[in-house]
């Protein structure tokens, strides 16, 4: 829970600063991460959809929906596996160990998708118990799987590996609205873009926007890889590669973050910062979309606004934070300007209570 005045508002040495170049060199690597190039092609592609015996979701039509479009539009291999409740383990073992094996190859990508409910079992993003049924508290009722112990065997096969997880609690609106589900959002991004090249991280940003207007209470969490470019899926092409172009992020939602900066801020370094993104980022790519909105002396402070998907594949550092998530540019730009110590005298009676502009 957040606090107006968290503990580490009064730990001056408790933050460690960022050069600006070095935030803007972490930048430029998130933004290469996040822009569909030909690295990113794969000779083959293969979906493995999971779901439980005893699934009391409903999940199986949205599932086969999701799998459809996976082949008819991207022309990915697909197959689905019910993991029965008895001897679950070592039947989902016995699979994902015969389904890798014959799918992992270098320029390969295997795709595992999970409907069903899952209970925390740790403290990290891949820390989930997996199971069929759970009860009107969200906890997990009869067989379940640890999922870290098993899917090790995926994660060291030759190839890359995108896991979407469909891990839904029952007393959450994804089980009753099934519109707003992630394999339904899902379904209707891919069907946008057709087979068009697109990165896990611009997806997800769509996923983001779809859930902020649609007002939905938690949308999905995207955890990439660290060290590694986000995945890029397009249409399979089986004797050409296609070129890939980049395309603008969706939508207006941002992120605003703060950074702080070590040392002090001059007006050569912020024009500095404007040649560099007019220079370094590809034309056409994300360009108006980073923006420094505010900086600040004293504690070396900038405001940055950038789009969700380059967010998301920022590297964790003590010199960045998350503010809020926004949806246009800094809209009082005269608050920049310096106010003067005491202001003229108003032409009415003192102490008057706030009006809008316009307003009575």
């Amino acid at each position: 829970m957040t606090s107006l005045k968290p503990i580490h508002a009064y730990n001056l040495r408790g933050q460690r600063p960022q050069r600006l170049q070095d935030f803007a060199s972490d930048l430029k690597k998130a933004l290469e991460a996040v822009t569909p190039t030909t690295q990113g092609y794969y000779r083959d592609v293969s979906v493995l959809a999971l779901n439980w015996q005893n699934d009391e979701m409903g999940v199986s039509c949205l599932e086969s929906e999701l799998m459809n479009i996976f082949a008819r539009i991207y022309n990915f291999r697909t197959e689905g596996y019910q993991i029965p409740v008895n001897n679950s383990y070592m039947s989902l073992s016995s699979k994902l160990i015969s389904w890798s094996t014959s799918r992992g190859a270098e320029h390969t990508l295997r795709i595992v998708v999970y409907s069903g409910h899952a209970q925390y079992a740790g403290t990290t993003d891949t820390q989930w118990y997996l199971g069929g049924q759970a009860n009107a508290a969200g906890r997990l009722v009869g067989s379940r799987i640890d999922w870290r112990r098993i899917s090790g065997v995926v994660d060291t096969m030759a190839g890359d590996v995108l896991y979407v997880f469909d891990s839904s609690r029952w007393e959450q609106a994804a089980t009753v609205h099934l519109d707003f589900s992630l394999p339904q959002v899902l379904i209707d991004t891919l069907n946008d873009l057709r087979g068009a090249p697109g990165t896990a991280a611009g997806i997800y940003a769509r996923l983001f926007r779809n859930a902020y207007q649609n007002q939905i209470g938690a949308c999905p969490v995207h955890v990439p890889k660290e060290g590694s470019p986000s995945i890029t899926l397009q249409k399979l092409q089986p004797r050409e590669v296609q070129r890939l172009q980049a395309s603008k992020a969706p939508g207006p939602n941002r992120v605003l973050i703060s950074v702080k900066i070590h040392g002090a801020l001059s007006e050569l370094d912020l024009k500095s910062w404007t040649k560099w993104l007019t220079t370094n980022i590809p034309p056409g790519v994300l360009a108006a979309d980073v923006k420094i909105e505010a900086a600040f002396q004293g504690s070396g402070l900038i405001l940055v606004t950038m789009p969700v998907q380059l967010w998301t594949m920022l590297p964790s550092h003590n010199a960045y934070s998350f503010v809020a998530h926004v949806t246009s540019n800094n809209t009082l730009p005269w608050l920049t300007q310096p106010l003067a110590i005491r202001p003229a005298a108003p032409s009415g009676s003192e102490n008057q209570p706030f009006h809008r502009q316009g307003s009575k």
